[in-house]
């Protein structure tokens, strides 16, 4: 006697490999990354430029929440200052000073 998950599967194509997406949050984030590389953006500029692409706006605030070299900045010396979103600059020098005892 056959069993009811043989008989299912009599009528049923093969399963084919899943085909993996790629993350739409990677997408986000080398967006989010590569519109603040030239300096802090206005936070509603960033929102507008990431929905114009087809994000949302709670996934572009998950992302920037989740993602550690981003912060956000408030202008001062004025009464209601506008918001920005800056990449957090390095914290290891670039450049080492090759030490004395190598160049003698």
């Amino acid at each position: 006697m056959a069993n009811i998950f043989e008989l299912l599967n009599k009528g049923r194509p093969p399963a084919e490999e899943t085909i993996k997406q790629p993350r739409r949050n990677a997408d986000l984030r080398a967006f989010l990354l590569d519109t603040l590389a030239g300096g802090p953006v206005l936070t509603t500029t960033v929102i507008e430029r990431g929905i114009a692409r087809g994000f949302t706006e709670r996934q572009i605030l998950s992302v920037r929440a989740q993602t550690k070299s981003i912060i956000a900045l408030k202008e001062t010396g004025k009464r209601y200052g506008r918001w920005m979103w800056a990449l957090v600059p390095p914290t290891k020098a670039v450049y080492r000073a090759p030490s004395e005892s190598a160049t003698q």
